[in-house]
């Protein structure tokens, strides 16, 4: 019984000794692993860890040291090696949580935090693996920590400075600093990093940021300081690698502009990735008025063209449009087809009769397309003038950019089809009614505000259409006859 008793003490002994031994070089904070800035990462084990209660009552951590030589943002990421949920917290004390922070997420193989570092101070890190069953770090398990140091200009106050027209500079989200003030304007975290620029001319120019890898960016620009939202401007276009802010400035205005890459797991800014961002001033286009009109010949190949740095015109509203002419050489119908090659909505308005006389304009306004056609009755030696400028929906007028092809072909018409496109509005202007005739039966009546939104249809006497309920202003009447024909006028409500 004796001998029993004497070898069960030996193993147990022996046992406990042995996972002594097991322990981890780094199971306590006064040995802890020391972690070096951009060294590729170290592999380590909470297998074997013993209870550290400076985190929890059964907490089971191995630790790692950081002392950074500058002072800035640091961020820790850990991946594991093995199927466990790892968290880690950072102290400036081996005693105590005070003034810590933490890498904490539910049910996740990878941690990464940044925090704002002090040159010379020496930073704890201890690592542990969650057990949803002891509710506490319990859990055995590898993993691979390092500590990285962000891009230069991932804090505003250190923004890389860009010369407006230079070439294009690289860049990286990769290990990008939370910024708390734009975190807190967006209300999502914002990982971005930072970029300023002083124009030297007052006017328009062009941010543009093309990912070098598959990532969204978005940008944003600060107009008055790192620590001031007012005025924050953005492009964030969806699921876009290349992204495009025009912006108006002013010289010797310094701008902070902010590239975020875009995460839909996280529905945040944290997305690392690496992209080129430039800064060019706008060219107001040769064709910005109408006077200035570029010629297009009939049926020949599209011609290139853009809003980019297009000016406010009142003959369009102050819509910020380019414009095209064309002379017609033989009557019949000329079809006028415009596409984009830009994520921009685009839409179409012709002037028959002059720059300056808006009698019997004609215009295409699809809502949310990128390619916009409009066939039209034309007379030969008379002379068209197209104009197309970009819808914004967001600020519900004519100001957005981007680059299209545009091109007129113009075919001989039968009699019949010429006597169908020619639909009549009257009166026009109008108050309190409208009248609609054609050549052919007409089938519907549809009326479209200047955003394309459907305001009215009618599909019988169509010679007297209430108006009464339409506000004053200029809309967009759309014939469709019994044989698909489909003819437009504009109408004025006074």
């Amino acid at each position: 019984m004796f001998s029993k008793l004497f070898t069960t003490a030996l193993l147990v002994t022996t046992s406990a000794l042995s996972a002594w031994a097991q322990a981890p070089a780094n199971d306590n904070c006064a040995n802890a692993t020391t972690l070096t800035a951009e060294a590729a990462c170290i592999n380590g084990t909470t297998t074997g860890a013993t209870i550290d209660t400076v985190i929890g009552a059964a907490a089971k951590m191995v630790w790692y040291s950081f002392t950074p030589t500058t002072t800035g943002f640091v961020t820790i990421n850990l991946t594991t090696t093995s199927m466990v949920d790892f968290d880690f917290f950072i102290l400036q004390s081996c005693t105590s949580m005070a003034n810590g922070v933490s890498g904490v997420s539910v049910n996740d193989t990878a941690e990464t935090r940044t925090f704002e570092a002090m040159a010379g101070t020496t930073y704890y890190i201890a690592v542990g693996g969650w057990s949803t069953v002891d509710r506490d770090y319990t859990t055995g398990g590898n993993f691979c920590i390092k500590a990285m140091v962000p891009p230069a200009s991932a804090g505003c106050t250190n923004a890389t400075t860009i010369t407006v027209n230079n070439p294009c500079t690289n860049g990286t989200t990769v290990g990008a600093a939370q910024d708390l003030l734009l975190t807190s304007a967006l209300a999502q975290a914002s990982n971005v990093a930072w970029y300023s620029f002083t124009p030297t001319v007052s006017g328009q120019v062009v941010i543009d940021v093309t990912a070098s890898s598959v990532v969204d960016f978005d940008i944003f620009i600060l107009p008055n300081g790192c620590n001031n939202t007012i005025g924050l401007a953005s492009s964030v276009a969806i699921n876009t690698t290349n992204e495009i802010l025009t912006y108006t400035v002013t010289a010797g205005t310094t701008y902070h502009v902010a590239v975020g890459g875009w995460s839909d797991a996280d529905t945040a800014y944290t997305q690392g990735g690496t992209f080129c961002v430039k800064v060019n001033t706008v060219v107001i286009p040769a064709n910005d008025n109408c006077a200035n009109a570029i010629p297009l010949t009939a049926n020949a190949a599209c011609t290139n063209g853009t809003t980019l740095g297009a000016t406010a015109d009142p003959i369009l509203n102050d819509a910020n449009g380019v414009w095209y002419s064309f002379t017609a050489n033989t009557t019949g119908q000329a079809t006028i087809n415009l596409t984009s090659v830009s994520a921009t909505d685009f839409d179409l308005f012709v002037f028959p009769n002059g720059c300056n006389d808006t009698t019997g304009t004609k215009t295409s306004l699809v809502v949310n397309t990128t390619d916009e056609m409009m066939t039209l009755a034309v007379t030969a030696g008379t002379t068209y003038y197209i104009a197309a400028a970009g819808w914004d929906g967001n600020a519900s007028n004519y100001t957005a950019t981007g680059n299209f092809c545009i091109a007129v072909s113009n075919t001989v018409a039968g009699v019949s089809d010429i006597n169908a496109a020619s639909m009549n509005v009257y009166p026009n202007p109008a108050t309190s009614f409208i009248s609609v005739d054609a050549a052919k039966v007409i089938n519907k009546v549809e009326i479209l505000d200047v955003t394309g939104r459907l305001v009215s249809t009618t599909t019988a006497n169509f010679t007297n259409i209430a108006t009464t309920t339409l506000a004053k202003g200029i809309y967009v009447v759309k014939s469709t006859l019994i044989d698909g024909t489909v003819g437009t006028n504009n109408l004025v409500i006074e």
